[in-house]
């Protein structure tokens, strides 16, 4: 469960698995899979799409050629051909790195290694979904179910006890309508043989669901029964089998990144401010049941699988609302702890208690400590966005500095930082400004040069970064390296195709060139016209 065990540690690195028939490498980030290498031709994002029948074999051939003698990525020829919208390519991109790693359950041996690195970059596609629903795919879909039935019949006589971790308990996880209902009835009282006698699954299914729970973490064995409330907030209503053709309609299904980002600073500061009560949405005087249910409804909401690959401000956030949901629900899961914090309400008032009645200690005042320079670099950081768009160059730079010093590893800090910087570098060459004493750097300081360091170690942390290869893009495009700044600005619209500004970007390049074409077009016609002309004086 080797996928599971970097996911619950945490682990930043590589992940080397080796048989005789492929190789791979998957790179791990916080414990979450950011990127795959494989050297299966099948696997090739090429064959990928014509296996897939979105393209051809002709117009993956015509891309490769096109990406080839144009120095570009094979995604960018495929837009420019107009074969795939930047929106197709980002879900299809997601889709191979899934089957990338998918395909990596079928293996029924091999060798690895993990390797533990500090800075892992990732790719430009999310994986967009969480190491739990990773490993039930994996299992349902790819693991040869001999190794499944060799590991249950060990576990046989063992009970079946649903996880009371709270982190493993709110994984995302997309089960079937009659999944949810099988394992709604495991409650740590039966044994594996039991459990599987009394379901309505055929023996594949139910084996290979219970085998996937387990390696999640969802589910644990013992030789003892232990009572466990069941996992009963694992179901949605809405959750539907998994099938690949749908992919795409599931993941226009989902929130925007937009909303989500807006719930999680809304309700961010809620946490900061309000009680247990109303962290919850719950009425003066709730039941245990609306507590229960209010806290499910919640916890899968924030849970931290939601945002692993968003920003470290919203991610941070979602971490401390979920720890807020939690502490809430801890005050309130029975009816006397119910009765207590009321009690607690009415004779110190809201002021007097918290999420926490006992004293507050060291480690609460770290995290305090934490989100307070959270909140101050958002606040900077959006001051120098502001100041951007107003083209104060000077005040950029100080804002956006002033953000990276309290979070130093936010790649976004570090793109608007670098951009304020190279701008900043014109005004200080022209004698319009100086270097200001805030951004601790000498006065001889070759600006440009830091600046695209900024961005570069920013596009290295992140390496999905839209902002970033927009603003090489601009770079490379005042330099007058026009393919450069071309391939920069494709990088923009593949990690984010709402991205406008390189959109506008790239329709120029290409209206540029479509008058270049016609230029030389109307040279040739010209000269063929004089060759004419003088050929009938001679003649």
């Amino acid at each position: 469960f080797i996928v599971h065990d970097l996911y619950l540690s945490s682990e930043t690195g590589v992940l080397f698995l080796q048989r005789p028939e492929a190789k791979k490498e998957v790179a791990f980030k916080e414990g979450y899979p950011v990127s795959v290498k494989t050297d299966l031709e099948e696997e090739f994002l090429g064959n990928f799409l014509v296996r897939k029948r979105r393209i051809s074999i002709e117009q993956r051939n015509q891309a490769l050629i096109k990406a080839q003698s144009e120095d570009t990525v094979l995604g960018a020829a495929l837009i420019e051909l107009g074969i795939l919208t930047p929106e197709e390519l980002q879900n299809f991109l997601k889709l191979q790195l899934r089957e990338k790693l998918l395909e990596i359950f079928s293996w029924q041996s091999g060798q690895y290694q993990f390797v533990r690195e500090p800075q892992i970059a990732g790719d430009i596609a999310n994986l967009g979904m969480s190491p739990a629903n990773l490993i039930y795919r994996g299992v349902m879909s790819r693991m040869p179910i001999e190794i499944i039935t060799e590991q249950l019949n060990e576990w046989r006589t063992l009970f079946l006890i649903p996880t009371s971790d709270q982190m493993r308990r709110f994984q995302e996880l997309d089960l079937t309508h009659e999944e949810a209902e099988f394992v709604r009835m495991i409650d740590g009282s039966l044994r594996l043989e039991q459990v599987v006698a009394s379901s309505s699954l055929d023996l594949d299914h139910c084996y290979r669901l219970i085998y996937a729970l387990v390696a999640a973490g969802l589910l644990e064995t013992s030789d003892q029964p232990r009572a466990a409330a069941p996992l009963e907030e694992l179901h949605t209503p809405e959750a539907q089998p998994q099938a690949e053709p749908d992919e795409a309609a599931k993941e226009e299904a989902r929130p925007k990144d937009a909303e989500l980002d807006n719930r999680v600073f809304e309700y961010f500061y809620k946490v900061q401010r309000a009680n247990a009560l109303e962290i919850l949405g719950l009425s003066d005087n709730p039941t245990p049941d609306e507590v229960k249910q209010a806290y499910f409804k919640l916890a899968k909401e924030f849970h931290p699988d939601r945002y692993h690959d968003k920003p470290s401000v919203i991610r941070i956030k979602a971490q401390e609302i979920f720890k807020g949901i939690q502490s809430a629900y801890e005050l309130l899961n029975t009816q006397e702890k119910i009765d207590r914090y009321l009690e607690a309400l009415r004779t110190r008032g809201p002021e007097g208690v918290g999420l926490r009645m006992e004293e507050e200690s060291s480690k609460e005042e770290q995290r305090k400590e934490m989100l307070k320079k959270v909140i101050e670099a958002e606040s900077a950081i959006q001051e120098a966005e502001k100041q951007i768009v107003a083209k104060n160059w000077v005040e950029a730079a100080k804002s956006a500095k002033r953000a990276i010093v309290l979070r130093p590893d936010e790649a976004e800090y570090m793109a608007i930082f670098g951009w304020a910087l190279y701008n900043l570098a014109d005004l200080v060459a022209d004698g319009r400004a100086q270097i200001p004493e805030e951004l601790e750097l000498a006065p001889d300081t070759d600006l440009k040069f830091v600046a695209r360091e900024y961005i570069n170690r920013a596009l290295g942390t992140d390496p999905k970064l839209s902002r970033g290869y927009l603003y090489l893009g601009f770079i490379y495009k005042r330099q007058g390296l026009k393919d450069m700044a071309k391939r920069q600005f494709e990088k923009a619209v593949i990690c984010d195709p709402s991205n406008i500004d390189a959109q506008r970007e790239l329709n120029i390049i290409r209206l540029e060139a479509q008058a270049a074409k016609r230029k030389k077009s109307m040279k040739d016609i010209l000269k063929d016209k004089i060759k004419d002309t003088f050929k009938k004086k001679i003649f």
